[in-house]
Protein backbone atom coordinates (compact mmCIF):
# COMPACT_ATOMS: atom_id res chain seq x y z
CA UNK A 1 0.00 0.00 0.00
CA UNK A 2 1.50 3.58 -1.47
CA UNK A 3 1.66 5.93 1.35
CA UNK A 4 -0.95 8.40 0.50
CA UNK A 5 -3.44 5.53 1.11
CA UNK A 6 -1.99 4.65 4.25
CA UNK A 7 -2.37 8.49 5.08
CA UNK A 8 -6.26 8.29 3.84
CA UNK A 9 -6.88 5.23 5.59
CA UNK A 10 -5.39 6.07 8.31
CA UNK A 11 -7.57 9.76 8.70
CA UNK A 12 -10.84 8.10 7.38
CA UNK A 13 -10.62 5.57 10.39
CA UNK A 14 -9.66 8.73 12.58
CA UNK A 15 -12.59 11.39 11.34
CA UNK A 16 -14.87 8.11 11.70
CA UNK A 17 -14.27 7.57 15.28
CA UNK A 18 -14.94 10.98 16.30
CA UNK A 19 -17.93 10.53 14.47
CA UNK A 20 -18.73 7.61 16.59
CA UNK A 21 -17.38 9.75 19.49
CA UNK A 22 -20.20 12.72 18.96
CA UNK A 23 -23.05 10.06 18.23
CA UNK A 24 -22.48 8.09 21.62
CA UNK A 25 -22.00 11.03 23.33
CA UNK A 26 -26.06 12.10 24.02
CA UNK A 27 -26.29 8.07 26.04
CA UNK A 28 -24.19 9.89 28.80
CA UNK A 29 -27.24 12.07 29.36
CA UNK A 30 -30.02 10.53 28.62
CA UNK A 31 -32.68 9.60 30.84
CA UNK A 32 -32.97 10.57 34.96
CA UNK A 33 -30.90 13.05 36.58
CA UNK A 34 -27.83 11.31 37.94
CA UNK A 35 -27.48 9.99 41.49
CA UNK A 36 -24.00 9.18 43.70
CA UNK A 37 -23.72 5.48 43.91
CA UNK A 38 -24.07 5.68 47.81
CA UNK A 39 -27.98 7.19 47.15
CA UNK A 40 -30.20 4.36 48.07
CA UNK A 41 -31.84 5.10 44.60
CA UNK A 42 -28.56 4.53 42.80
CA UNK A 43 -29.57 1.07 41.84
CA UNK A 44 -32.91 2.41 40.29
CA UNK A 45 -31.00 5.13 37.93
CA UNK A 46 -28.80 2.35 36.85
CA UNK A 47 -32.08 0.70 35.88
CA UNK A 48 -33.93 3.36 33.97
CA UNK A 49 -30.37 4.43 31.96
CA UNK A 50 -29.23 0.68 31.33
CA UNK A 51 -30.05 0.31 27.57
CA UNK A 52 -28.06 3.88 27.12
CA UNK A 53 -25.35 2.34 29.08
CA UNK A 54 -25.30 -1.09 27.49
CA UNK A 55 -25.40 0.88 23.91
CA UNK A 56 -22.75 2.99 24.81
CA UNK A 57 -20.43 0.71 27.13
CA UNK A 58 -20.57 -2.90 24.70
CA UNK A 59 -21.32 -0.68 20.68
CA UNK A 60 -20.61 2.85 20.67
CA UNK A 61 -17.31 2.77 22.72
CA UNK A 62 -15.93 -0.61 21.48
CA UNK A 63 -16.48 1.00 17.56
CA UNK A 64 -14.81 4.26 18.40
CA UNK A 65 -11.80 2.82 20.43
CA UNK A 66 -11.79 -0.05 16.90
CA UNK A 67 -11.50 3.29 14.11
CA UNK A 68 -8.29 4.32 17.19
CA UNK A 69 -6.79 1.06 17.04
CA UNK A 70 -6.18 1.69 13.28
CA UNK A 71 -5.87 5.19 13.47
CA UNK A 72 -2.73 3.90 15.72
CA UNK A 73 -1.58 1.97 13.18
CA UNK A 74 -1.60 3.69 10.36
CA UNK A 75 -0.03 6.69 12.76
CA UNK A 76 2.78 4.44 13.57
CA UNK A 77 3.74 3.42 10.03
CA UNK A 78 3.26 7.12 8.99
CA UNK A 79 5.67 8.35 11.53
CA UNK A 80 8.22 5.49 10.80
CA UNK A 81 7.94 6.01 7.02
CA UNK A 82 8.59 9.77 7.38
CA UNK A 83 12.23 9.43 9.78
CA UNK A 84 13.52 6.39 10.42
CA UNK A 85 15.34 7.41 13.26
CA UNK A 86 12.06 7.94 15.25
CA UNK A 87 11.04 4.32 15.11
CA UNK A 88 10.93 4.27 18.61
CA UNK A 89 9.04 6.85 19.06
CA UNK A 90 6.37 5.14 16.68
CA UNK A 91 6.35 2.44 18.69
CA UNK A 92 6.06 4.50 21.99
CA UNK A 93 2.84 6.04 20.50
CA UNK A 94 1.54 2.75 19.22
CA UNK A 95 1.76 1.09 22.93
CA UNK A 96 0.72 3.93 24.76
CA UNK A 97 -2.29 4.43 22.71
CA UNK A 98 -3.17 0.50 22.95
CA UNK A 99 -2.52 0.37 26.96
CA UNK A 100 -5.02 3.75 26.96
CA UNK A 101 -7.89 1.53 24.74
CA UNK A 102 -7.09 -1.22 27.00
CA UNK A 103 -8.00 0.28 29.83
CA UNK A 104 -11.19 2.29 28.48
CA UNK A 105 -12.52 -1.09 27.28
CA UNK A 106 -12.20 -2.86 31.03
CA UNK A 107 -13.73 0.50 32.38
CA UNK A 108 -16.61 -0.28 29.58
CA UNK A 109 -17.15 -4.06 30.62
CA UNK A 110 -17.64 -3.23 33.97
CA UNK A 111 -20.14 -0.83 33.68
CA UNK A 112 -21.96 -2.66 30.98
CA UNK A 113 -21.76 -5.75 33.05
CA UNK A 114 -23.26 -3.72 35.84
CA UNK A 115 -26.11 -2.29 33.43
CA UNK A 116 -26.95 -5.89 32.38
CA UNK A 117 -27.78 -6.60 35.98
CA UNK A 118 -30.24 -4.46 35.96
CA UNK A 119 -32.19 -6.35 33.28
CA UNK A 120 -31.98 -9.71 35.14
CA UNK A 121 -33.55 -7.72 38.90
CA UNK A 122 -30.93 -5.42 39.88
CA UNK A 123 -28.74 -6.06 43.28
CA UNK A 124 -27.65 -3.21 44.37
CA UNK A 125 -24.27 -4.05 45.69
CA UNK A 126 -23.28 -5.77 42.79
CA UNK A 127 -24.37 -2.83 40.40
CA UNK A 128 -22.52 -0.26 43.12
CA UNK A 129 -19.40 -2.40 43.10
CA UNK A 130 -19.10 -2.76 39.45
CA UNK A 131 -19.59 0.77 38.15
CA UNK A 132 -17.43 2.13 41.54
CA UNK A 133 -14.53 -0.29 39.99
CA UNK A 134 -14.93 1.07 36.76
CA UNK A 135 -14.48 4.83 37.78
CA UNK A 136 -10.43 4.49 38.32
CA UNK A 137 -10.05 3.07 34.55
CA UNK A 138 -11.48 6.51 32.93
CA UNK A 139 -9.67 9.01 35.69
CA UNK A 140 -6.20 8.46 36.77
CA UNK A 141 -5.51 4.82 35.74
CA UNK A 142 -6.42 5.72 32.26
CA UNK A 143 -5.68 9.54 32.03
CA UNK A 144 -1.76 8.69 32.98
CA UNK A 145 -1.40 6.58 29.69
CA UNK A 146 -3.14 8.61 27.64
CA UNK A 147 -0.90 11.55 28.73
CA UNK A 148 2.14 9.55 27.22
CA UNK A 149 0.33 8.65 24.35
CA UNK A 150 -0.18 12.42 23.94
CA UNK A 151 3.12 13.46 24.51
CA UNK A 152 5.13 11.04 22.24
CA UNK A 153 2.27 11.92 19.68
CA UNK A 154 3.34 15.44 20.40
CA UNK A 155 6.83 14.47 19.89
CA UNK A 156 6.80 12.53 17.12
CA UNK A 157 4.55 14.93 15.00
CA UNK A 158 7.13 17.99 15.92
CA UNK A 159 10.29 15.98 15.31
CA UNK A 160 9.64 14.08 12.51
CA UNK A 161 7.48 16.67 10.65
CA UNK A 162 4.55 14.50 9.62
CA UNK A 163 1.70 16.90 10.81
CA UNK A 164 1.81 20.88 11.17
CA UNK A 165 3.79 21.71 14.26
CA UNK A 166 0.61 23.51 16.05
CA UNK A 167 -0.88 19.64 15.55
CA UNK A 168 2.11 18.49 17.81
CA UNK A 169 1.97 21.41 20.56
CA UNK A 170 -2.14 20.55 20.60
CA UNK A 171 -0.71 16.80 22.08
CA UNK A 172 1.53 18.69 24.27
CA UNK A 173 -0.95 20.91 25.91
CA UNK A 174 -3.50 17.65 25.63
CA UNK A 175 -0.90 15.57 27.88
CA UNK A 176 -0.21 18.27 30.34
CA UNK A 177 -3.96 18.06 31.13
CA UNK A 178 -4.26 14.50 31.38
CA UNK A 179 -1.67 14.05 33.91
CA UNK A 180 -3.05 16.88 35.94
CA UNK A 181 -6.12 15.52 35.81
CA UNK A 182 -4.92 12.24 37.04
CA UNK A 183 -5.11 13.47 41.00
CA UNK A 184 -8.58 14.16 41.21
CA UNK A 185 -8.85 10.15 41.66
CA UNK A 186 -8.57 11.01 46.00
CA UNK A 187 -11.82 13.43 45.39
CA UNK A 188 -13.40 9.53 45.60
CA UNK A 189 -15.83 8.09 43.27
CA UNK A 190 -18.89 10.25 43.53
CA UNK A 191 -16.11 13.41 42.85
CA UNK A 192 -15.07 12.33 40.14
CA UNK A 193 -18.43 11.35 38.08
CA UNK A 194 -20.95 13.82 39.89
CA UNK A 195 -18.86 16.77 40.67
CA UNK A 196 -16.04 19.36 39.57
CA UNK A 197 -13.62 16.74 39.43
CA UNK A 198 -15.65 14.82 36.67
CA UNK A 199 -15.88 18.11 34.56
CA UNK A 200 -11.94 17.91 34.67
CA UNK A 201 -12.23 14.04 33.74
CA UNK A 202 -14.50 14.72 31.11
CA UNK A 203 -12.34 17.76 29.45
CA UNK A 204 -9.05 15.43 29.25
CA UNK A 205 -10.31 12.31 27.79
CA UNK A 206 -12.09 14.58 24.90
CA UNK A 207 -8.76 15.70 23.95
CA UNK A 208 -7.50 12.10 22.62
CA UNK A 209 -10.59 12.02 20.02
CA UNK A 210 -10.23 15.85 19.27
CA UNK A 211 -6.54 15.60 18.73
CA UNK A 212 -6.51 12.65 16.24
CA UNK A 213 -9.54 14.50 14.46
CA UNK A 214 -7.08 17.22 13.75
CA UNK A 215 -4.42 14.90 12.92
CA UNK A 216 -6.71 12.79 10.84
CA UNK A 217 -7.98 15.94 8.79
CA UNK A 218 -4.51 16.91 8.49
CA UNK A 219 -3.43 13.93 6.77
CA UNK A 220 -6.47 13.61 4.51
CA UNK A 221 -5.32 16.96 3.32
CA UNK A 222 -1.38 16.37 3.30
CA UNK A 223 -0.35 16.72 -0.33
CA UNK A 224 2.19 13.95 -2.04
CA UNK A 225 5.77 15.29 -1.80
Amino acid sequence: MTESKVRLWTGAFGIAGFIVFLAALPLYFLGPAAVGPQDAAFASYVTNTSTYTVARATIADPLLLCCFLVFLAGLRHLIREANTDYEWVSTAVFGAGLLYIALLLVGDALQAAGALDTMVGANSSVVRALFEASAPFYSAVGLIPEAFFLAFAGYATVAARLLPRGTGWFAYAGAVIALAAAPTIFSGFSGLIYQGAGVIIAFAQFWSPLWALIASIALVRKKDS
